[in-house]
């Protein structure tokens, strides 16, 4: 490495919290099977906006859309923050009450870049942070 050069490591990602919502689904036996068994993998899935309804889909190629219950002034909130170039994550699907709840987080995520800096022979910089 020449002296005096900065390495540049890939970017991290750091994510913002905005708000959190709970919210209730609407589904169909089997669909409550499924999710009692733990059988669910909520990664994959996705919520959009359907005139003023808000849906879930849970895989990538999947037809069904199950929608999510809110109340109508928490509904226009998350359009908002959708306007504001947010991203709206679903996070985990869980059971309150023997109602099905869906738990979704309104989040904002920058990317940074990693630089290290060698300022001496033992002592490193990384983002302003002391590296022995």
């Amino acid at each position: 490495m020449v002296a005096g050069s900065i390495p540049v490591l890939p970017f991290y990602k750091k994510i913002i919290k905005f708000k959190k919502y709970t919210a209730g689904l609407v589904l169909k036996k089997d669909e409550v099977k499924i999710i009692k068994k733990k059988n669910i993998n909520i990664k994959s899935s996705k919520i959009i906006k359907i005139k003023n309804e808000l849906f879930l889909i849970l895989r990538k190629k999947s037809e069904n859309l199950i929608k999510i219950i809110l109340k109508r002034k928490e509904i226009n909130e998350i359009f908002f923050w959708k306007e504001k170039k947010k991203k709206i994550v679903p996070k985990k699907i869980f059971i309150k009450n023997n109602l099905v709840k869906l738990e979704i987080n309104v989040e904002n995520i920058i990317k940074e870049k990693k630089t290290k800096k060698k300022m001496s022979d033992d002592i490193l910089f990384e983002n302003n942070n002391i590296i022995f």
